[in-house]
């Protein structure tokens, strides 16, 4: 035990994951002082005085470190709108010796390494959360525990809802789950990873959305994904904005691609089913695990109605032959994935098909890549709509509305407060609001018609309804 009273440490940000880092690191440096500041002041008076009770002090500025310390570890999120110089100008201590530790590091210092458990980490701009049920369902024989925005989930049981997934909430699944048995854990984790991986997985940046108030951007805050032991990266988001680290880190790397040859895993073949999509994948040189490079090509036949679907299965296969999973094993397991509630889901209704796109990081790329699906129009009609304020980065409308108005083909009939600021900025005869989505579905379904239900929002909410 350190008993050095002159160190402290400093966690930056009470509302995303800093309240569990504190508390963690006064278990590990109970002599140490441990400072909270809660930058976003989303603190209770009850939460402040429970933490009170716990020996960690909680500040609303920087100014009120001790003058007493000699040292200070400061422990900040990636996306915090603030240079390290200005948060040591902030503090306007200049004797005291500062150290700069992401949220991420500190998890990474903080982690008890998992014996025999085989542990998967997963970022991106997009699939993130299915990609974790996809590689749940490869590693279903390992009886995984999840962190995803759906919840921790151990198996097939929901352990803990409501949870984020910040890196702090990465010791919050391994402690809920400790009495639990299991040989493979996944973290999807929003803005990088923790490098406590035995494989990364990056699935895509579809978008280089600047954070912290344009300080940094996705790609910057994702290419932690690099510090794990390997990495399953798709090779246009690599080629595209990791050159360097291409070079850096060949030797751990693995590429997927819908038919780039010159990625380590890709298809030979696609043939695309709204039920079942037909695959035919080559993989060459796959780094494993155990130091071996493995090689081959196999049959899939999983849900995946379009290309994104793909490449979230084809980066989850990417991550399991990197573990030397068998390809009858990944093959089998994916025959059984029907999609994610919360995410790209189909089901039926009266012989009718709706096929459920519900995510609260739905952009407008994403929303393009599902009106593509529809090779009919004319058996189909489209509702889109959601809400605000759901992620960090909110809807671009108008890129939206020039969407829809090239889709002439198809039935667009818009809900929600997103379509409903969408109906107003157009010609309200082009497209049809409608409130309640509950009844158009019921009213399209009596018109024999298929559905396509595009909702902005959390999938939890969306059901409360």
């Amino acid at each position: 035990m350190n008993t050095d009273q002159s160190k402290g440490h400093l966690i930056i940000d009470a509302t995303h994951g800093g309240i569990k880092l504190a508390t963690e690191y006064k278990k590990k440096n109970p002599n140490h002082k441990i400072y909270l500041y809660d930058i976003y002041n989303t603190l209770s008076q009850k939460k402040i005085t429970q933490l009170k009770q716990k020996k960690i002090t909680t500040i609303n500025s920087l100014q009120k470190i001790n003058n007493n310390l000699k040292y200070l570890e400061i422990i900040y999120p990636i996306h915090l709108p603030l240079t390290t110089q200005e948060i040591s100008k902030k503090i306007n201590k200049p004797h005291i010796q500062t150290t700069f530790l992401t949220h991420h590091q500190a998890v990474k210092k903080l982690f008890k390494n998992l014996k025999n458990v085989l542990k998967i980490e997963i970022t991106g701009v997009k699939g993130k959360t299915s990609s974790a049920f996809i590689l749940k369902e490869i590693f279903n024989n390992y009886n995984p525990i999840l962190l995803t925005s759906l919840g921790i989930i151990h198996k097939n049981n929901i352990i803990q809802k409501n949870i984020s997934i910040t890196p702090a909430n990465i010791l919050t699944t391994i402690n809920t789950c400790k009495n639990k048995k299991y040989q493979a854990a996944i973290f999807e984790n929003s803005l990088g990873t923790s490098a406590i991986g035995d494989i990364g997985l990056l699935t895509n940046i579809t978008e280089n959305y600047p954070i912290a108030k344009k300080l940094r951007n996705a790609a910057q805050a994702k290419s932690q994904i690099f510090k794990n032991k390997l990495i399953a990266i798709n090779l246009h988001t690599l080629n595209k904005y990791y050159k360097n680290e291409s070079t850096i880190h060949k030797n751990k790397i693995n590429t997927f691609s819908l038919k780039n040859t010159n990625a380590n895993l890709y298809c030979l073949n696609i043939k695309y089913g709204l039920k079942n999509t037909k695959l035919k994948i080559k993989y060459n040189n796959i780094k494993t695990i155990n130091n071996k490079l493995i090689n081959g090509e196999f049959k899939i036949y999983t849900f995946a109605p379009y290309k994104f679907h793909v490449e979230n299965i084809l980066g989850a296969i990417c991550v399991a032959l990197s573990a030397e999973m068998p390809e009858t094993e990944i093959s089998n397991r994916l025959k059984k994935f029907k999609g994610l509630p919360g995410r790209t889901n189909i089901k039926k209704i009266n012989n009718k098909i709706i096929i459920e796109e519900i995510n609260p990081g739905i952009n407008t790329k994403a929303i393009e890549y599902s009106l593509n699906m529809i090779k009919k129009p004319e058996e189909f009609i489209v509702i889109i709509g959601g809400d605000y304020g759901i992620t960090c980065e909110e809807i671009k409308e108008d890129k939206l509305s020039k969407l829809l108005n090239k889709k002439k083909d198809l039935n667009i009939i818009l809900t929600g407060p997103l379509g409903k600021s969408i109906w107003k900025k157009n010609n309200p005869d082009k497209f049809k609001f409608v409130n309640n989505y509950k009844k158009i579905i019921k009213s399209s379904l009596k018109k024999d018609k298929n559905i396509l239900f595009i909702y902005r929002t959390d999938y939890r909410k969306l059901k409360n309804r």
